[in-house]
């Protein structure tokens, strides 16, 4: 619905979110809703960012100490973890027992998966592609 869009926009903009997240901001604000996929169910996040105070992504961000360019996707009921990086347009999937070290050493193991919103917004599904 057109006022909810308007609503989830002017959220994302109070959350930094710009220009080179046009696809993202795009793709939630018109697509709201829980994906389903191979790895796990994508959390409908702009339902996170309407009241980001209780997000999942500001619990990780005080538990974990997930730096703050990165986003959660996914839910608590995932093992692993699924994270947008607002710096560079890009989602990265994260096994649960590489956490620690990614978040402490910015570390990215070769098995990180990278995904354009371009591809999710213009097709609506998730298809995880290897940076390699």
């Amino acid at each position: 619905m057109p006022k909810y869009e308007e609503d989830y926009k002017l959220k994302f903009l109070e959350l930094g979110f710009d220009g080179s997240n046009g696809d993202f901001v795009m793709f939630w604000t018109q697509y709201n809703d829980e994906i389903t996929g191979k790895i796990g169910a994508l959390y409908p996040f702009a339902y996170e960012v309407r009241d980001f105070s209780k997000s999942l992504t500001v619990i990780l961000r005080n538990q974990l100490n997930l730096p703050c360019n990165y986003y959660s996707l996914f839910n608590f009921e995932n093992e692993d973890y699924l994270f947008y990086d607002k710096s560079s347009d890009n989602v990265l999937f994260i096994k649960s027992e590489n956490i620690q070290k990614f978040i402490k050493d910015a570390w990215l193991p070769t098995d990180v998966w990278y995904l354009s919103m371009t591809i999710v917004y213009r097709y609506h599904c998730c298809q995880l592609v290897n940076r390699d």
